[in-house]
């Protein structure tokens, strides 16, 4: 059997509320949010989103997004689809200072991603990418304490992964007919918890349906039309 101190040695032991490691944290513009994360999302280091896809998991690290911006280029890559820059810009993030990338295979995706985060140029990497491991993701932990960087690392398994990856927090997250549900799985310096509710009507009132009820996993809404249309 393995010591206790080889489980450490190889990043396996998670330490939780015991970390001594002290966290500055950014709002994330979410009451509900902040008071499960000690006060928002973790300034640097690793956002892992555990996620069925497209039920508002980019609306949800959207403002943390663009206060990150003031710290330097905001770098999105391999996203799963064409993003939006009137949304981006509608939430006030310039997308002058947005750079996409889209590499044609996992291995150039975590390299462009490891080099963003250690460049000290970029602030946040959103990273769309399931299949990672241990030994991965502590490289681009470090590329993040090198750099100053924050990787949002969007996971769309549809199974439960075999192993905890050791990121910064880690969250599960499905969708609410006021946004989304969240439950904080792990994070340093706090504790996790069930699932809550995260209420973005305000933020997006145009995407929560008020004309009649609707159910706990039914937050699709039909797009609003353009004005004079």
């Amino acid at each position: 059997m393995l010591e206790l101190s080889e489980y450490q040695n190889k990043g396996l032991v998670w330490y939780g509320c015991n970390s001594r490691e002290q966290i500055k944290r950014i709002p994330s513009g979410f009451n509900e949010v902040d008071q499960a994360l000690q006060g928002g999302f973790p300034e640097q280091g690793i956002i892992e989103l555990k996620t069925a896809f497209g039920v508002g998991e980019l609306r949800l690290m959207t403002p943390f997004l663009s206060a990150k911006q003031n710290a330097g280029q905001l770098v999105f890559v391999a996203p799963p689809i064409q993003l939006n820059a009137e949304y981006l810009m509608a939430n006030h993030i310039n997308v002058d200072k947005v750079l996409l990338l889209t590499p044609t295979s996992e291995e150039q995706s975590l390299w462009a991603t490891e080099q963003c985060l250690s460049s000290g140029c970029c602030s946040a990497v959103v990273l769309w990418q399931d299949s990672l491991s241990i030994k991965q993701i502590r490289r681009l932990m470090l590329a993040c304490e090198q750099g100053g960087a924050s990787l949002i690392l969007f996971r769309y398994q549809k199974a439960q992964p075999l192993f905890s990856l050791p990121s910064t927090v880690s969250l599960s997250i499905t969708s609410h007919a006021k946004g989304i549900q969240l439950k904080v799985d792990k994070q340093k310096g706090g504790r996790a918890t069930d699932y809550f509710t995260v209420d973005m009507s305000e933020w997006w009132p145009e995407l929560i349906s008020r004309d009649k009820p609707v159910m706990a996993n039914d937050n699709v809404v039909a797009f609003p039309r353009a004005a004079g249309h």
